[in-house]
């Protein structure tokens, strides 16, 4: 049986939401240089790459759950994906640029956190997940009886 459009599109949102929490601790660390074997500098390798995987599938999901559901607000939706999909060519560009350094310190990791880039896209999941829970809360909720009179 295949895998929902949203299922997946909401564990690549948390791929991403998980990986940025994470990058919080990260930052607050304040490492500077190298650490050997440092375990939580592996996990960091882990999160970003989660994350760097993550951010691409965002659009193409999206657009996938529309096709699936056809919501009552596809328009706006089909509208708000092309802002999505913008948003992750840029987030994902910044995330590869900090994946491309060597070492990734905390000071770097916490710009990562500030990016306006990686913010918009998080603030786009939040605002997507949002519209679509409530779109279907909204089409499950019982209907008052029409009046016959």
């Amino acid at each position: 049986m295949a895998v929902s459009a949203r299922k997946q599109l909401q564990e690549q949102a948390d791929a991403i939401e998980g990986a940025y929490e994470f990058f919080l601790a990260y930052a607050a660390q304040g490492l500077t240089q190298p650490l050997d074997g440092s375990q939580v500098v592996r996990q960091f390798g882990e999160q970003i790459g989660r994350m760097s995987r993550a951010i691409p599938q965002i659009g193409v999901l999206l657009g996938r759950l529309l096709e699936e559901e056809n919501p009552a607000s596809r328009v706006q939706l089909d509208a708000f994906q092309k802002v999505v999909e913008g948003d992750a060519v840029r987030a994902g560009a910044a995330v590869e640029v900090v994946r491309a350094q060597e070492f990734p310190t905390s000071q770097l990791v916490d710009n990562l956190n500030a990016s306006v880039h990686v913010r918009a896209l998080l603030t786009d999941l939040f605002l997507l997940d949002e519209a679509l829970r409530l779109g279907v809360d909204a089409a499950t909720q019982p209907q008052p009886p029409k009046s016959t009179s």
